[in-house]
């Protein structure tokens, strides 16, 4: 197995994605007889949460997926199993896999737009150089 840098944690992002999509599945479905606490669980449903709250799950599903593939391209980058351009080429790869899979995802899925723009609010005038070009940019806190 490669990686390791992260001791795998980047499988626990996955982990909890599949259980908000596992939520997703229940919402408003009748709880079987087998999944109940005994006899003085109620309930009639798994969930009930409101169609808003199931869009900003989806978000959530949507973001996690993003994350894990973020978290593995970097573990292996740091681990030595993959060097920079490597990691540039498969993180693209395995993003614009996102975004043809993704499921619960309102959207048309743009290839592109996990790897290149999904994350901008504003356009810029230009791409930063280096690294304080980057900081220089964003407020990263921790200095006054």
């Amino acid at each position: 197995m490669s990686g390791g840098h992260f001791d795998y944690d980047q499988h626990r992002i996955r982990n909890i994605s599949e259980s908000i999509r596992s939520i997703i599945d229940k919402n408003n479905q009748p709880v079987k007889d087998e999944d109940r606490y005994g006899s003085y669980d109620e309930r009639e449903v798994y969930y009930n949460y409101t169609d808003e709250t199931i869009i900003k799950f989806k978000e959530a599903i949507k973001f996690l997926d993003i994350a894990e593939a973020y978290a593995q391209r970097v573990d292996w980058l740091m681990s030595g199993d993959d060097g920079e351009e490597t990691f540039h080429k498969r993180l693209k790869e395995e993003l614009a896999k996102l975004a043809l899979t993704s499921s619960y995802v309102g959207k048309k899925p743009n290839p592109q737009s996990y790897y290149q723009n999904e994350f901008k609010k504003v356009p810029t005038k230009r791409k930063p150089k280096t690294v304080n070009d980057w900081e220089d940019e964003l407020d990263l806190g921790g200095e006054e």
